[in-house]
């Protein structure tokens, strides 16, 4: 399998995404990483990281395939698309096109990864709209639950939100090793009738399509388990999400703060530290990887933009995971068997 990965993406640019792909290249010996960037500054982050180790070298299933340019995070993601045909990031995406890659991560800018994937690969055979996909921290038996869509889609309609939670659900069973999936619609009661007109009109094609389907959610229930897959639309997901890891990031930094603060407290925090350590675990994207973008015509996984290495070496392990276990064959074929776009 050949796994491309652009390599001028992130916020921390080649450097983070070479050691990435040189962790993921040795724990993936007979698949090939294919780095996409600027290949002066691949081999400069190369010569800088093994500056002490002067015999060592990249890995031989490591490839290099340069790039003119690149898309800054700060792009428009229409002008970037059109103006960028030569970026790390829209070169991945039409090598993974042509057949040449078999799947694509990226930490760069999300708008410009979402419109270049759906422009490029297109959809998948029944899919309306593509969605992001983010797993989340959850008090379950899986440890975590999956966010769809988290904001490829700021309006969408009953429909879309029956395929995400088609997708998702189908994903969720990957991801958890599991078939016994349960899903849940986010909206502001448990009743049927509660929320707005688009939820309202989603509860009954949810209801009538999606195995495992749970009812409605609220907002307290995000990481509380209910369910595995929670679906809602790109704008209220999206939000859901960042306010999910701003809260995540606050509570471990003031206790991080605390910590330090005496002696007494630095003592204290020894007895339970393995503890701690899981917890934050569970709280911390570079775990997953990264979100993938279902519903399209290919695997792509959208990395977080602050990425470390051990969240780009995920990612590409994980697309390979979604890949041998055939995502886009199953949702394909599950859309088929309930009418896909004609429910």
């Amino acid at each position: 399998m050949k796994i491309g990965l652009d390599a001028m993406g992130g916020d921390f640019g080649p450097k983070v995404t070479l050691e990435g792909a040189i962790e993921a290249a040795e724990l993936l010996p007979d698949d090939i990483i294919a780095l996409y960037g600027q290949e002066d500054f691949i081999k400069e982050e190369e010569k800088e990281l093994y500056k002490w180790k002067p015999w060592k070298k990249l890995p031989p299933n490591i490839e290099i395939r340069h790039c003119e340019q690149t898309v800054g995070p700060e792009e428009k993601p229409q002008a970037a698309f059109q103006g960028k045909q030569n970026s790390s990031m829209m070169m991945g995406l039409t090598d993974h096109k042509a057949g040449k890659i078999d799947g694509f991560v990226s930490a760069g800018n999300t708008g410009a990864l979402m419109l270049g994937a759906a422009m490029i690969l297109g959809r998948l055979e029944g899919i309306s709209r593509p969605a992001l996909a983010a797993l989340i921290p959850a008090k379950n038996g899986l440890g975590k639950s999956l966010l769809i869509d988290a904001g490829a889609n700021a309006d969408t309609k009953p429909q879309n939100l029956l395929e995400f939670g088609i997708m998702g659900s189908l994903y969720m069973s990957i991801a958890a090793s599991t078939r016994s999936i349960r899903s849940g619609l986010l909206s502001i009661g448990e009743e049927r009738t509660k929320g707005n007109q688009l939820t309202v009109q989603s509860y009954e094609l949810l209801e009538k399509y999606l195995e495992g389907f749970k009812g409605n959610i609220e907002g307290r229930d995000l990481i509380a388990g209910k369910v595995d897959v929670i679906i809602t639309d790109g704008f209220t997901g999206n939000i859901a999400l960042k306010l999910i890891e701003s809260i995540a990031t606050t509570i471990f930094g003031e206790f991080k703060s605390l910590v330090k603060k005496s002696i007494r407290t630095k003592i204290g925090t020894t007895f339970f530290h393995s503890e701690i350590k899981n917890i934050a675990r569970n709280y911390d994207y570079a775990e997953y990887g990264g979100a993938p973008l279902l519903g399209l015509n290919g695997y792509v996984i959208k990395s977080h933009g602050v990425s470390t290495n051990v969240a780009i070496k995920n990612a590409v392990i994980f697309i390979k995971k979604l890949y041998e276990n055939s995502l886009n064959e199953t949702i394909t074929a599950k859309l088929k068997l309930i009418g896909g776009q004609n429910v």
